[in-house]
């Protein structure tokens, strides 16, 4: 293809030439016919380069190249994936919620991730979709969730790693915890078991957030009480 761009190139070339030298004194219709012959090449030079063009394949996007799945001389459907791309540029995580939680994720919430290959490492994100068809694994249905994250400097996250996300779906701030151990009582009447003057006593508390250790306490016992917790 690039042969013929340059043919067709050439051929341009010297009918400009050719036009050229024609326009000083020859004879109008002389003129006429290689202003003919110049624009016939111009508009073949067009179609030849709107061809390369056509043929020449442009990644939709930045990114490497993770697989080839096609081969020289082979024929290809339009639905075929010829070649696969990688964007390295913002990494994400594919995970699932239960369908119990999936109401609490919403896109744009904050995240953090630890992945098995980077022990110690925190990786910061946020959701960046969230799928509306479910699948059913043991009777359990989920939804699939996408995470953008940016790893921290001199961190690599590379394709297939296995990842843990916790999502952050409510928030407060300086506020009175108490060990999920400490709670007693019921779902309705929660309690907690305080230290005064060395007798414990049990006293009704109200609750707030909670995540898998620590439960805000809104009121019912005041900072520094020395609260039992079981073990």
């Amino acid at each position: 293809m690039q042969a013929n761009v340059a043919i067709a190139q050439s051929n341009l070339a010297q009918a400009q030439e050719t036009l050229n030298t024609v326009k000083a004194g020859a004879d109008p219709n002389d003129v006429a016919a290689k202003q003919l012959q110049r624009d016939s090449a111009k508009a073949n030079l067009d179609d030849i380069q709107t061809q390369l063009a056509s043929a020449t394949m442009v990644a939709p996007l930045e990114g490497a190249v993770s697989a080839v799945n096609i081969k020289a001389g082979q024929n290809v459907t339009a639905n075929a994936i010829a070649i696969s791309i990688v964007d390295t540029s913002a990494p994400e995580i594919s995970a699932f919620v239960s369908e119990a939680d999936i109401s609490r994720v919403k896109q744009g919430q904050s995240a953090r991730v630890t992945l098995d290959s980077l022990p110690g490492v925190s990786v910061s994100g946020s959701v960046a979709s969230v799928g509306i068809v479910g699948r059913t694994s043991s009777g359990v249905v989920s939804y699939p969730i996408t995470v953008r994250v940016t790893p921290p400097q001199g961190a690599v996250v590379r394709e297939g790693m296995t990842a843990s996300v916790t999502l952050v779906v409510e928030q407060m701030s300086n506020v009175m915890v108490v060990p999920n151990r400490a709670i007693g009582g019921s779902t309705r009447n929660p309690t907690v078991t305080v230290m005064v003057n060395g007798v414990a006593q049990e006293t009704p508390v109200t609750l707030g957030l909670a995540d898998d250790s620590n439960t805000e306490v809104k009121s019912g016992i005041k900072q520094g009480d020395m609260v039992v917790v079981s073990t």
